[in-house]
């Protein structure tokens, strides 16, 4: 039995690292700064949690050495096998833990990399990858600057941020301060994480939106799929869902970029999320993630590859091997459930196709009496379904169908 100790984790559905872990058979260890930020009123003994052997809450979880001198009296009883997180935030102190304990972790310097966007940008133009013309900028006026250089229409975006918030497109130097101000006054990300308050402004490309998932260990990166991404138009491009794998067109190059990028930053271990614009001149990577996809994305792509991706993660992080992962024959898309108008959820009425065949997961997230509005950013979702079919025209369509006939009650609005 190993000792697995798990920092942080996505917010939806935690603890599922902790869950994959201990069915395996293996020690747990669960840390974190911030426990209500997960049970958000549950009791921990209706969820998996409860599977831990150790849950320990601490004042920091994102500065190694505050992490370090948190963990001490944990990993002086037993030296863990693998310490690990699916947080973007917290991979950099996590790793930095890791190496101290002389087990497997990330590149340091490339997790580094990865948390200042621009950074990240200069060095993959660097490595001779296309590049996206981009400024950084501190203020407001420093922000209209910027994307008066780059050229409108641009995209303003947190240099250190996640999960596309306070990510938009703007059109006028009015629209550049509207967003800007957001990003400026973010003093922290919740759960010991601070905030650079840095504005990155980057030229809005045209193009397909795709996402390579890959695994990296000894010098090789294995691509598990492509991912298509359904987004909202313009400005907000909130992300609604996506197939997973896509059989695309031009797959051979978006793995080759997405291999190239990784490369570039020295992104040498761990699980990866790269993000690609398929623009009329060729690739163009938007960003490189060091982590899974975020929200129910795993489980799409375990529902594809019919194996959990979460349990390949930590048997990745425990054994230094990548998975044998052979094809399936089929693909999943996710769809996300999102209000037309803005007011307050009185009820959900959910799908009668919500059971029908090639439905795998089928979920309401937001509770009735909360205020929702359509979707400006990737919190704007109040639920979602995951379908599979052998197609992703079939797994598409049956998704859509079962979020047409889920009927969101708004109150002022008679529907």
């Amino acid at each position: 039995m190993s000792f697995v100790v798990i920092v942080e984790h996505q917010s939806w559905r935690a603890f599922e690292l902790v869950r994959v872990a201990s069915e395996a058979g293996h020690e747990v260890a669960f840390v974190t700064s911030d426990l209500a930020w997960y049970l958000k009123g549950r009791p921990a003994e209706e969820t998996d949690l409860v599977r831990a052997d150790h849950v320990r809450e601490v004042p920091d979880t994102a500065d190694p050495d505050r992490l370090w001198e948190a963990l001490a009296p944990l990993v002086a009883v037993r030296r863990p096998d693998a310490v690990l997180s699916v947080s973007e935030k917290h991979t950099l102190a996590v790793s930095s833990v890791a190496q101290r304990l002389g087990i497997r972790h990330t590149s340091l310097d490339a997790l580094r990399l990865l948390g200042n966007k621009y950074a990240c940008r200069r060095r993959l133009a660097e490595a001779g990858l296309p590049p996206v013309r981009c400024r950084l900028a501190e203020d407001l006026p420093g922000a209209v600057e910027a994307a008066e250089e780059v050229g409108y229409p641009v995209v303003v975006k947190p240099v250190d941020g996640s999960g596309s918030v306070n990510v938009s497109v703007a059109t006028t130097p009015e629209e550049v301060r509207a967003c800007s101000r957001p990003i400026l006054e973010q003093h922290s990300y919740g759960r010991s994480t601070l905030a650079q308050r840095k504005v990155l402004i980057e030229e809005f490309l045209t193009g397909e939106l795709v996402s390579c998932e890959t695994l990296t260990a000894g010098g090789e990166h294995l691509v598990l799929g492509i991912t298509d991404r359904d987004v909202t138009p313009l400005p907000h491009q909130v992300e609604l869902g996506g197939c997973f794998p896509v059989p695309h067109p031009r797959a051979e190059d978006i793995a080759a970029t997405c291999r190239a990028a990784l490369d570039a930053v020295g992104f040498d271990f761990g699980a990866a999320h790269t993000e690609i614009i398929l623009t009329p001149a060729g690739p163009r990577v938007i960003e490189v993630n060091g982590r899974l996809a975020g929200g129910l994305m795993p489980y799409v792509q375990s529902a594809a590859l019919q194996r959990d991706v979460y349990r390949d993660l930590v048997d990745l992080f425990l054994h230094g091997t990548l998975p044998q992962v052979a094809p399936t024959g089929r693909i999943a898309c996710i769809k996300a459930l999102t209000a037309d108008r803005p007011g307050e959820l009185r009820a959900v009425e959910a799908s009668a196709l919500r059971a029908a065949d090639g439905v795998v997961d089928y979920e309401i997230w937001q509770a009735t009496g909360t205020q929702v509005r359509p979707p400006q950013h990737n919190r704007d979702r109040y639920g979602s379904v995951i379908t599979l079919a052998a197609t992703a025209e079939d797994a598409r369509r049956l998704a859509a169908e079962v979020i047409a006939t889920t009927r969101l009650v708004i109150a002022g609005t008679g529907a």
